[in-house]
């Protein structure tokens, strides 16, 4: 095997390595904007049933129980803390951004072995490597990929409804957070990654 041939494996291997890693932290914001949705969610309806109903106004003693203020969110990788709602935003972002990242490393990966030449057992080596594309059960190359989607499109379900926004915004948040992870599952339709 010659240089560029060990050089295309190389960078075989680094594209395996990036599409586990963007769909780790695809399901590590998906979570987070999940949970903070709900617990979003829940904070509002604690608001609610802490408004005022119409009743006559508190003796002066009594004072109304206020509503407490919701919580700053410090988000990793960025130096201040974050009002909740735009935390939440900012991971559904990067849920969208790590999907589009792991279906180019995907696409650089069919490129590379495209590249390769048919030498007996060179397209084998990066086969057993360890990863979410190399594995030749379909459920484990496709549960990363449909969960993350999932989990943002429910928090992007919560925090449209308690706006009570349009059903076009919903649709718009859909698409920008399902068609990369389609992509990528078409990426990695094939077997084992049948290298």
């Amino acid at each position: 095997m010659n240089e560029i041939d060990k050089l295309l494996v190389e960078n075989l291997l680094e594209a395996l390595r990036q599409i586990q890693n963007y769909l780790v932290l695809a399901f590590g914001t998906s979570a987070s904007a999940l949970a903070l949705a709900v617990t979003l969610w829940k904070w509002g309806k604690r608001q609610e049933e802490l408004r005022p109903k119409l009743v006559p106004e508190p003796a002066p003693k009594e004072k109304p129980e206020q509503a407490p203020e919701h919580p700053e969110v410090v988000v990793p990788g960025i130096a201040v803390a974050l009002d909740p709602y735009i935390a939440e935003a900012v991971f559904l972002a990067l849920t969208c951004v790590a999907g589009l990242m792991a279906g180019y490393a995907a696409q650089s990966a069919t490129v590379i072995v495209s590249r390769l030449p048919p030498i007996h057992g060179l397209l084998q080596a990066p086969s057993p490597f360890p990863s979410i594309a190399t594995s030749p059960y379909p459920a484990v190359r496709f549960i990363p990929v449909v969960l993350p989607p999932l989990l943002a499109s429910c928090a992007a379900c919560l925090e449209l409804r308690r706006e009570k926004a349009a059903p076009t915004a919903f649709g718009a948040w859909l698409v920008f957070i399902i068609v990369p992870y389609f992509l990528l599952g078409l990426a990695l339709h094939r077997p084992g990654w049948a290298l």
